[in-house]
């Protein structure tokens, strides 16, 4: 919402808060007393096509143009959305639950490198790598699925200066591919 200033010849200059760019986005609100989903936006208002691979609330998971979407659709159908991961689902994605480390890993995902500043936005494209992570292994809850070898890939990002908002340059960023997982224990725990 826009408030116009009490005198029109007051200005000021911007906070260092007050410089970073706003995207349209919606998170679905809940009545706290019917716990129902209240009025939701026109999918009209999502600006930016970023895809993400989800479901609407319990069931099948789809693709959709943009998490913003992916939650307004979840707002009319009266769910929580859920978002697996940022590009396009694939075909033969399993439940990585149901996926042994030693025995199934790794498994494909979609990563994308993406960075905002005070200065600048960089955006890389939606690539796909093998991961480790999120597999099950045999043992004591202190073992964990890991990556044993790693290929790189390198991906072109671009970035965008805020104010003007255009173009400013490129840059090389690398992106790890597992070729191999094991179960290791977590040192951590």
């Amino acid at each position: 919402m826009e408030i116009p200033p009490d005198n029109e010849d007051d200005t000021r200059a911007p906070r260092q808060d007050e410089l970073k760019q706003n995207r349209a986005c919606f998170d679905a609100c809940v009545d706290p007393v019917t716990e129902e989903p209240l009025d939701c936006p026109p999918e009209s208002s999502c600006g930016v096509i970023d895809p993400v691979c989800g479901a609407t609330g319990p069931g099948p998971k789809d693709t959709y143009e943009s998490e913003c979407i992916l939650n307004i659709k979840a707002c009319k159908a009266g769910h929580a959305p859920i978002k697996l991961y940022s590009g396009e689902c694939h075909y033969d994605d399993e439940t990585p639950a149901k996926r042994l480390c030693e025995r199934d890993g790794p498994i494909k995902i979609n990563v994308k490198y993406h960075q905002n500043t005070t200065l600048e936005e960089c955006f890389g494209p939606v690539t796909e790598v093998m991961a480790c992570n999120g597999m099950l292994c045999e043992g004591t809850s202190a073992t964990c699925c890991g990556v044993v070898e790693q290929d790189p890939v390198e991906v072109t990002v671009s970035c965008y200066r805020h104010y003007p908002r255009q173009f400013s340059r490129t840059l090389k960023h690398i992106h790890y591919s597992a070729t191999s997982c094991k179960c290791m224990e977590n040192p951590d725990v």
